[in-house]
C-alpha cells in the first residue's frame, strides 16, 4: 500500500500572507467559483467539522446535505459505542455479560471491535480495548496517584486475547473484563461519513482531530516543545489521526498533553507525546495512533497494517514510522 498520499510534512512557526491575486487573466463569475462549504456540530464530546468543496453557488444545498447527513452519521455511531448513555446498547450487554455467555451484536459494534483486536495483535497488546479496566487511575484532578497494587488488582481485567469473536458473537471469557470502543470509534464515525458526501466531491471530515478525506487537503497537528510550532501534513484520499490531546491551563499559553495509559502495565505511557498515523481507514489509523502514544518508534504494528505515522516527543522532535513508498 503506497503512502505517497501523504505528501509532504513542514513545519511552521509562522504562515506569511499570501500574495496578491494574478491579473490579466479571465475571471470566472462568483456564482460559477467552487467553494469550500462548512458545517460543524457537536458529536462524540466535540466538536465535529465537515468541509466540503462545492463545484458552484448553484450545488451549495447539496454539498450542506451530504455535510449534515454526515454529521448524523458520527453521532449514530458515537451513540452506538457510548456506554454512559446507551446503557441497554450491544456494549453494555457485552460488558455485563463477561464471563458469561456469548452476546450478539450488531455491525457497527463487531466492526469496531475486530479492527481493535487486528491492532492489539499487530502490536502485542500496546493497544487494547479492554483497557477500560485502568480508567480513572490516571489524569483525575485532585486525586492520589494510584499504588501499584491497585494497579495489579485492574490489570487482571485488561487482556485482549480473551476477547472472542465468533460470527457476530462476542464473548468476554472473564468476569469483570469490560471493552471501551473510545479509541476506534472517532476514526470509524470519520470512515462511515464519508459515504454521505456525493462520490466526485473533495472533503475533509474532523472528528477530533480524526480526519479522512477525499481529494487533497492540508492537516495542521501543533506540537509540544518550547517554541510553538505547527506541523503540515498534506493529505491525499486517505486518513490521518492525530493522538496527543492538548489541555490548556489558566496561564494563556500553558498546559499539558493528556496522557494515554499502557494497558500491559498500568502505568503512563511514555512513548510519544503526539503521534500522527496515516492509514487507508480512520479506525485503523485512530488505533495506531493510541498505539505510538505508548510505545513511540518502537512498535512495528504500524507498518505491518500498512500505515505511516510519525512520533513527536516533548521538544516536538519527530522519528517516522513505518514506510512511505510501496
Amino acid at each position: 500500500m503506497s503512502m505517497n498520499r501523504i505528501l509532504a510534512l513542514s513545519l511552521l512557526t509562522a504562515c506569511g500572507p499570501k500574495g496578491p491575486a494574478p491579473t490579466g487573466a479571465a475571471v470566472a463569475a462568483p456564482d460559477t467559483l467552487p467553494r469550500v462549504v462548512t458545517v460543524e456540530e457537536e458529536a462524540l464530546g466535540g466538536l465535529v467539522r465537515v468541509d466540503v468543496r462545492c463545484p458552484n453557488a448553484s450545488l451549495e444545498p447539496v454539498c450542506k446535505d451530504g455535510a449534515f447527513a454526515a454529521i448524523r452519521e458520527i453521532q449514530r455511531i458515537g451513540g452506538i459505542a457510548d456506554t454512559w448513555n446507551n446503557t441497554d446498547g450491544d456494549v453494555a450487554r457485552i460488558n455485563a455479560a463477561a464471563g458469561g455467555e456469548p452476546v450478539a451484536v450488531g455491525d457497527d459494534v463487531l466492526r469496531m471491535i475486530t479492527a481493535g483486536q487486528t491492532v492489539a495483535a499487530a502490536s502485542q497488546g500496546a493497544f487494547d480495548i479492554t483497557v477500560g479496566a485502568l480508567s480513572g487511575l490516571w489524569d483525575v484532578p485532585g486525586a492520589d496517584l494510584p499504588d501499584r497494587a491497585t494497579i495489579q488488582e485492574r490489570l487482571q481485567f485488561v487482556d485482549w486475547t480473551q476477547v472472542k469473536v465468533t460470527g457476530d458473537q462476542v464473548n468476554l471469557e472473564g468476569d469483570g473484563m469490560g471493552i471501551v470502543l473510545g479509541a476506534v470509534v472517532k476514526g470509524d464515525a470519520a470512515d462511515r461519513a464519508l459515504a454521505h458526501i456525493p462520490q466526485d466531491y473533495d472533503v475533509k471530515i474532523d472528528v477530533g482531530t480524526d480526519y479522512v478525506v477525499r481529494g487533497e487537503w492540508d492537516v495542521e497537528v501543533p506540537l509540544p516543545g518550547a517554541t510553538p510550532r505547527v506541523a503540515t501534513f498534506k493529505v491525499r484520499d486517505t486518513a490521518l489521526v492525530t493522538s496527543g490531546t492538548w489541555v490548556a491551563s489558566s496561564t494563556p499559553g500553558e498546559g499539558f498533553y493528556k496522557q494515554v495509559v499502557d494497558a500491559r502495565t498500568g502505568e503512563k505511557a511514555e512513548g510519544a507525546a503526539v503521534s500522527v498515523v496515516a492509514h487507508p481507514r480512520g479506525i485503523i489509523a485512530d488505533a495506531l495512533s493510541t498505539t505510538l502514544r505508548v510505545t513511540g518508534p518502537t512498535t512495528s504494528a504500524v507498518e505491518v497494517l500498512g500505515g505511516w505515522g510519525v512520533s513527536f516527543d516533548d521538544a516536538g522532535e519527530a522519528v517516522e514510522v513505518g514506510r512511505r513508498g510501496a
